[in-house]
Parts: structure tokens; C-alpha cells; sequence
């Protein structure tokens, strides 16, 4: 796990100031070792940080160069099956130096050229530049694990592993993109192609590129995807439990591959609980950590967790956390790399800091609820659309019009939402946070029609039942730029290395083609396949209905003046020039008042920390 950054210049040298400081800025990627390449003209420059995991040695380091320097690369990430890849590769006459995954990615490339990506498993996020070619190529993982910004001008092409590695660059203007803004106001996060500055993108998951150093040009395109929606695939159960076992067995095995102590993230629920009891089969001394917050008995999970450890004999800690205020809150939304509305990021900045002292590297679940529908909202929408899809379209559309004079966050608002019959004809998924009309009342001096919102019918389109059409959209959206998102930035600002099995690609694979949707959730029960995949392997006793995860009590911090003063004191100071101060004090009056507005006031605040602490504008 690491960071890098880059820059080609078309017209001149580097700037290697900026580059270096671009470095600095992502320091907490990599603390352990510090490299620089540049070209001999010096109109290419390559920074990394490294994070040693696998091949500890200096001969590891990046830049990393091959073909007799003709080949230089910068990588973050974990290729997983790179064992096997260097075994082909030595097969046709291919000769190594290290034993790092980092050089097997130079030699696929060698070999394959940008057909590489097709062959490597795990999370990645990687750029070379080819010497003769002046070129340069660069990819991100499938599900999205690792991240890639860019900007591209005229005279410039820059890229880094985090957005402040960009804005280390005097060029560039600090000015918020206005379609990024309105997808994070609607759906609290930024798109999957664009950050919340003007012109630095995001490679999106699955995505890789060039760029010429002679003509300029950029390129980008997709390279996998998930199986498409087959509703008439023939569904066998016991061989479809067999298969997932020995996937995901084989994908826990890969991913415990590491130089450095590794353990594994255990809350106690399902996801966490197989992986745990799988990881326990390859080693005889498996070290795993929950968290408590002494303060706040109903988020304890100490006791679920301690089954597990104790059925699987696990070196179990239980790791106790400090008690936050709402300074020490204040000062972990200040390190984020980009603001998200998900209140967990705090715990789980808090467990990073914590499992730090214990292990460089540790498993988590992410993924499998995307995967296997484990969300409960897949359930309350479904509910709907069976209560309501018999009912006239124009009483349905009544209801849901009337809905939109209601006072944001009042109990009922965004189920009336989702009556519309678009939404249930087309199993539409509803506007999370502020839907368009809010967002116009929110922002000052800007036209919602001139917003381009981001499209996701695309994903969807050949998915004729919601539950295909949801898990795709979750799987595509809401866990790369929201969950992997999280857990990458909270994680690495300890300098962790987190690592998903359920994210394997042949699981991914598994899950959208063989698991049809009435095995993931139905209206009375989600996760059907796993519960059942998880029988043969937990314990008797364990609690299949519980789903806590990470979570801190946002509703009673807003509570407190302490907390409530503070967020608006900061909401609707001078300094924040871009929203309706009016609108914005209506809103905090009705929490107040027992409305349920606690994620939005907590997201707008990340937010206006965010663009304070960095000098962000509006545009």
C-alpha cells in the first residue's frame, strides 16, 4: 500500500517542487521510503511514498524501473495472484530481481502491454511510462479499492493517489465543480468520474488510460465489468454453496500473502465473522481486533466478536477507543481527502488508529452487502413497491408531489418520495440526502437546471428486477465512492493496509451471475445465500439478525450544545458564502425540534471543514 504522484509536461520541465510537496501531502500512504524519478529532459516526474508489505528490501522501492530502465512505474495497491502471473511470465523467458508484486506488474506489461489489467487480481491503482514510446499507461482496480485523480490541460497532465496530491500544485484552480457538488449534495459523495474540483477527475473502478507525452492525448476506457442481468441462468444451491466456499476460502488465503504482521477487522456480524473463520484455517496464530466506545453501551459489539474469536482461537484484542468531542471530530474531518456525508468514517478513522500499534495489514467485509443484499433499505423498498404499485399512477404521483412541500427530514417525507410511479414502474432508487428542489434552496445564486446529475441507467438497463438493478448500482456507486472510499482515506491516514476479500473478481463474478436475486433479499430477510453459506462454518449460536457495523450515536451528539452550537456557528458563519444562511438555520431548528435531518447537518459540516481547510471556492 502506498502513494505516488506524477506529472508530464508538454511544454517545459516539472515542477519539482510541487511534485515533491504533492509527495509530502501523502506521506501517510507511505512513511516508510521516498523515491523520485525523472526523465532526462525532465518534462516527466514520478514521486512515490511506500507502505512496505511484501518484499521489504530497498531493491522494492518505487519508481521501480525495468527493460534496462526503459520502464518506469508507480504503484499502490496488492496484486494477489502475482505469484502465478511470474510464473508465466518466467515461463517465456522473463527474468526478475525482486520478489515484489510491483515488478510483476512491469513484466505483465512488458508482455501483455495495456491487456495486462485482464491478468492481474486485487486492488490497484498503478501508472507507467514507457521511455521509447513516450507513453504513459495507467488503470485502477475493478471494484474501485484504490484511487487514481488526474488533471489534464493543454500543457500538462497530472495525476496523484489522493486529491490533495493534486491541489500540492500551485496551477491549479481551487474551485468547486458544480455536477460533482450537486451528486454529493443528492447522494453524499462525488461522481465516479469527477472530484469536487474543477477539472481533476477520477479514473472511475475498472478503468484504465494513456496519455502522450508527443501528441497530448488522453485516453480512457473500460476494461471488465460484471456479468450482465441473466434471470434465466438455472440456479443449483448446494453447488452454488460449494463454489462460494472454496472462492472465497481461496480469496482469504490469498489476501493474508504478507511480509509484515496481518489480522483481521472483527464487528462480530456475518461478513466479518466468515472471514475470520476462514483466515483461522491458514495460520495457527490469527490475531483479531473489535472496538468498543466505552460511552456508548448499544454500539459494543465486544461480546458477538468474542464467539467468533473464541470458536476459531484467535489472538483476540479488544481495543478500546478515546471518547470524542467535538474538537477531536473536527480535527479528523480536517485530514479527509474528500468530504463524504457517511458519519462512519469517524469510527472507522478511530479503529485504524487504533489496530496500527498491532498490524500493518488487516481483512475486512466490505463488499458483501453489495454483493449478497445486505442492506435493509433493499427490503423497505421492496415492501413499498408491494404495498403501493397496485394504486392509480395519478393518486401515486399526487402523493408523491404533495411530498415535496414537506419540511426535510420530517418522519414519512422520503417514503411519500418514493411513490412515484417511475420509481416503482422502474425500481428507481430514491435521492438519499437533498433531491434537486432542496438543492436549489440550499445553494445560493445557482440554477439546478444547469446541473448535469450523474446517469446510472445505463448499469441497469438489461435488469428487469429492482433487486439486480440496486445491487449493480450500489456495487458501481455507493461502495467505491462512499464505503472503499472511507476506508481507504481513514485507514491509510494511519498508514493501514486494509484489505476485502468478498472484493475477489471471481466472487464478484459469482455473486452477479449464479446468485439469482431472490437468494440475496427478499421483503422479510437479506443476505439469504450467505446465511446459508455461513451454516457449515459458524458457530450454531451465532446471531445471523444483527447488523451494527461501524457507527457512532450522531442523533444524540446533536443533541448536546456542545456539538450543535459548534456545527452552526461553523454552518452559518460569513465564511460559508454559498448556502442559504436561512435555509440552512430552518434546518437545524427542526432537528432540533425531533426532525431527522442529523446525516445531512453532519455532511454539510464535513463539507464546509473540507472547503475551509483547503481554500476551496465557489464557482
Amino acid at each position: 500500500m502506498c502513494g505516488f504522484s506524477g506529472q508530464i509536461n508538454l511544454k517545459g520541465i516539472v515542477d519539482k517542487v510541487d511534485l515533491e510537496n504533492s509527495a509530502l501531502s501523502i506521506k501517510h500512504r507511505g512513511p516508510d521510503a521516498f523515491g523520485t524519478w525523472y526523465s532526462d529532459k525532465e518534462d516527466v516526474g514520478l514521486v512515490h511514498r511506500r507502505l512496505s508489505i511484501i518484499d521489504l528490501s530497498d531493491a522494492a522501492n518505487q519508481p521501480m524501473s525495468f527493460l534496462s530502465n526503459q520502464l518506469i512505474i508507480v504503484f499502490n495497491g496488492e496484486i494477489y495472484n502475482f505469484r502465478e502471473i511470474k510464473s508465466t511470465l518466467l515461463s517465456v523467458g522473463i527474468n526478475f530481481n525482486t520478489s515484489s508484486d510491483t515488478e510483476v506488474i512491469l513484466a505483465a506489461y512488458s508482455h501483455w502491454g495495456k491487456n495486462c489489467v485482464k491478468f492481474l487480481s486485487g486492488m490497484f491503482s498503478f501508472a507507467i511510462y514507457d521511455i521509447s514510446t513516450k507513453n504513459l499507461f495507467f488503470a485502477r482496480d475493478r471494484a474501485g479499492e484504490k484511487p487514481f485523480y488526474y488533471l489534464a490541460n493543454t500543457s500538462n497532465f497530472i495525476f496523484s493517489s489522493e486529491l490533495r496530491g493534486l491541489l500540492a500544485f500551485k496551477k491549479i484552480d481551487r474551485v468547486i465543480e458544480n455536477d460533482s457538488l450537486i451528486n454529493f449534495l443528492s447522494n453524499g459523495f462525488s461522481p465516479p468520474d469527477k472530484s469536487l474540483i474543477k477539472n481533476v477527475f477520477k479514473l472511475p473502478p475498472a478503468h484504465a488510460g494513456s496519455y502522450s507525452l508527443s501528441t497530448g492525448q488522453l485516453n480512457t476506457w473500460k476494461y471488465w465489468e460484471p456479468p450482465a442481468c441473466n434471470n434465466k441462468k438455472i440456479f443449483h444451491l448446494q453447488d452454488s454453496l460449494n463454489h462460494f466456499q472454496l472462492l472465497l476460502d481461496d480469496s482469504v488465503k490469498r489476501q493474508m500473502m504478507s511480509d509484515v504482521p496481518i489480522g483481521v477487522l472483527l464487528s462480530g456480524g456475518l461478513d466479518s465473522s466468515l472471514i475470520t473463520a476462514l483466515a483461522s484455517r491458514h495460520t495457527n496464530n490469527l490475531s483479531t481486533y473489535t472496538v468498543i466506545f466505552p460511552d456508548y453501551k448499544k454500539f459494543d459489539e465486544s461480546k458477538d466478536a468474542k464467539l467468533i474469536a473464541d470458536s476459531f482461537s484467535t489472538n483476540h484484542h479488544v481495543l478500546e477507543a478515546d471518547n470524542l468531542d467535538f474538537t477531536r471530530v473536527i480535527d479528523i474531518v480536517k485530514k479527509l481527502d474528500e468530504p463524504i456525508f457517511d458519519s462512519s468514517v469517524i469510527p472507522t478513522y478511530l479503529v485504524s488508529s487504533l489496530i496500527k500499534k498491532h498490524c500493518k495489514v488487516a481483512l475486512g467485509g466490505d463488499g458483501g452487502d453489495e454483493l449478497f443484499g445486505g442492506y435493509s433499505y433493499y427490503q423497505d423498498l421492496l415492501l413499498l413497491q408491494h404495498k403501493f404499485s397496485f394504486l392509480p399512477d395519478s393518486f401515486l404521483k399526487t402523493i408523491a408531489n404533495f411530498s415535496k412541500l414537506l419540511p426535510l427530514g420530517l418522519s414519512g417525507k422520503n417514503m411519500l418520495q418514493q411513490l412515484d410511479p417511475l420509481f416503482l414502474a422502474r425500481f428507481k432508487v430514491p435521492t438519499k440526502f437533498f433531491d434537486l428542489s432542496n438543492i436549489n434552496s440550499l445553494l445560493k445564486g445557482l440554477n439546478r437546471n444547469n446541473f448535469k446529475t450523474d446517469d446510472i441507467h445505463e448499469l441497469i438497463t438489461n435488469c428487469e428486477h429492482f433487486i439486480d438493478r440496486v445491487t449493480r448500482i450500489d456495487f458501481h456507486r455507493y461502495l467505491p465512492e462512499d464505503v472503499l472510499a472511507k476506508v481507504d482515506r481513514a485507514s491509510m491516514l494511519n498508514s493501514v493496509e486494509t484489505r476485502a476479500p468478498f472484493l475477489d473478481t471471481q466472487l464478484i463474478e459469482f455473486a452477479f451471475n449464479n446468485i439469482p436475486n431472490y437468494e440475496k433479499v427478499n421483503s422479510y430477510d437479506k443476505k439469504i445465500f450467505l446465511k446459508k453459506a455461513a451454516k457449515s462454518i459458524l458457530p450454531i449460536n451465532f446471531d445471523y439478525s444483527r447488523k451494527q457495523g461501524f457507527s457512532i450515536p450522531l442523533k444524540e451528539w446533536l443533541t448536546k450544545a456542545e456539538w450543535m452550537n459548534g456545527i452552526s456557528d461553523l454552518l452559518l458563519s460569513t465564511s460559508n458564502e454559498g448556502m442559504n444562511q436561512k435555509y440552512l438555520t430552518r434546518m437545524i431548528d427542526n432537528q432540533r425540534n425531533g426532525f431527522s435531518n442529523s446525516e445531512r447537518i453532519f455532511g454539510l459540516f464535513v463539507f464546509e471543514v473540507w472547503r475551509q481547510e483547503n481554500n476551496i471556492k465557489y464557482a
